[in-house]
Formats: structure tokens, sequence, C-alpha cells
């Protein structure tokens, strides 16, 4: 399988997080629930609200993430401070990516979206478009579970291809991009 070396990789490195016995039990779950996501596609809610630079609509998820590859970040609403953080950071990514390589980035926020979208957004001037799961469907996906398994590399078929938060691990960013040119060339 060609995702093998970049998968070895990503458990190698979040491994190295697991100082407890609890943690390297959830490790063996965690790796076990990646090789059974390895072989499926990842199934999203029907239909999100999408909100693009002031503009809501409700959207048929499937046709929107169709036929890309993708990086899918989830957002919670359980901390301002760190939803702040990740809209500023994937902002700054995506300026400094986006022309240069062919990718969807699909964000995710899960709660209540009306201080988001009326106030946060603005006061930060940032303008990717965001999906809104406001019943929290998405963090059902066990998938999820763990706020740093919440960003995902997505193929065209939208398997799995890599997993784990890279906003503060430059090496799993570079190796998220390294994937992403790959499954262009």
């Amino acid at each position: 399988m060609k995702y093998t070396h970049s998968l070895i990789f990503v458990l190698i490195t979040l491994s190295q997080n697991c100082n407890h016995q609890e943690n390297r039990e959830g490790q063996k779950e965690f790796e076990d629930s990646i090789a059974i996501l390895m072989s499926h596609e990842l199934h999203l809610p029907d239909s999100l609200m999408l909100f693009n630079e002031g503009h809501n609509s409700i959207i048929c998820t499937k046709n929107y993430l169709e036929n890309e590859i993708k990086i899918l970040s989830i957002i919670e609403n359980d901390c301002r401070n760190c939803t702040i953080s990740q809209l500023l950071f994937w902002d700054s990514f995506m300026m400094e990516y986006d022309n240069q390589l062919e990718f969807q980035l699909v964000l995710i926020y899960c709660g209540p979206d009306e201080y988001l979208r009326n106030v946060l957004l603005d006061e930060l001037g940032v303008k990717l478009p965001l999906l809104f799961d406001t019943a929290g469907i998405i963090l059902k996906n066990e998938l999820f579970a763990n706020p740093e398994y919440r960003t995902v590399l997505l193929d065209k078929e939208n398997k799995v291809c890599l997993i784990g938060d890279f906003s503060e691990n430059k090496q799993l960013e570079d190796l998220y991009l390294e994937e992403i040119k790959q499954q262009l060339y």
C-alpha cells in the first residue's frame, strides 16, 4: 500500500508522546482504527452549512468533497483561544501553500456558529470557507475522539492517507505536503 511509509512515520511520531500505560492502550486502539480506516472512505454528514465570505448555504457534502485531495480539520467550540489559534494557523497555511499545491482545505466547525460567523471571523479577517456541523455529528466518529487526530489528509476517493494535527509539528506538516505532492505528480 502506497501510504504504508507515511502511516508508520505518523504512528511513530504520535507514539513518542505516550508515557503512560493508558496512553499505550489508547495508542493500540488508535492504530487498530487507523488500519481499518486506511481501506475505507471517510464519510461525513450528508449536508452541512457552508459559510464562505459572508454567505451561508446548505451543501451536499459528497459533491463538495469529491475528486480532490483534501486536508480536513475539525475545529471544536471548546475553547475560544484554541478556535482563534486554529483559524489563524489555517489562514496562514493557506496563504503559504494555496497557490503552490492543488488541494482543498476543508474546515468543519462543530458547535454553535452565531458568534464565530458574526463576530470572530470579521475580527480576525479570516476568509476561509467553513462547514458548520452545529449538531456535532462528525465528532461521533471515533477517529475524531482525540483532538490531536482531528486533522486528516484524504485522497481523491476520501480515503485517509495521514492523520494528525500538524499545526505545531513541522515534520508532520512536511509529511502532509510531501504526500500531497506524491498524489498530484
